[in-house]
């Protein structure tokens, strides 16, 4: 789930501050700084987001209570109007989450997400602004070929 969980992550770190030139088609605010995923299944994982590529990009680096590490990279794509985040980490794990509805209070989008222990996610994710320190997730999918929804939450770690 650490995947799923990053994925989400990077994904609504990254649209705010790259939609800052063109606030009308990105109105996400990007959040930046310390986060702390939990999820429905468990999980638990530690994530920095920092803005790059002259705010129109956004790197987020991942520690998962596991000890592996992830790193990501998100990005708003203006001339399709989608928010793309990808994310690598150990064991060949990997997630894009592709956010086709943007708004100011939320991100949602189709997800593929490889575990580090082999398992695929494939479904949708989605995040919302619930206030500065707090955004619910969501993901509704499959899990290896089973329906699953899983529930989280970011909170900002001060």
């Amino acid at each position: 789930m650490k995947i799923v969980t990053c994925a989400v992550a990077l994904a609504f770190c990254v649209v705010g501050p790259l939609c800052a030139e063109d606030t009308a088609t990105c109105p996400w605010k990007q959040p930046t700084g310390h986060w702390r995923l939990t999820d429905s299944t468990g999980y638990t994982g530690d994530v920095v987001w920092k803005l790059a590529g002259d705010n129109q990009a956004a790197l987020g680096e991942w520690q998962h209570k596991d000890g592996t590490k992830t790193t990501e990279l998100g990005g708003w794509r203006p001339d399709k109007k989608v928010f793309v985040a990808t994310g690598y980490g150990a064991k060949g794990s990997y997630w894009e989450v592709v956010f086709t509805t943007v708004t100011e209070s939320m991100i949602k989008g189709d997800m593929i997400n490889r575990t580090s222990d082999g398992r695929v996610l494939k479904g949708t994710w989605q995040v919302t602004r619930k206030s500065d320190d707090e955004m619910p997730t969501l993901f509704v999918g499959t899990e290896d070929g089973k329906e699953v929804t899983i529930k989280g939450s970011f909170t900002r770690v001060k």
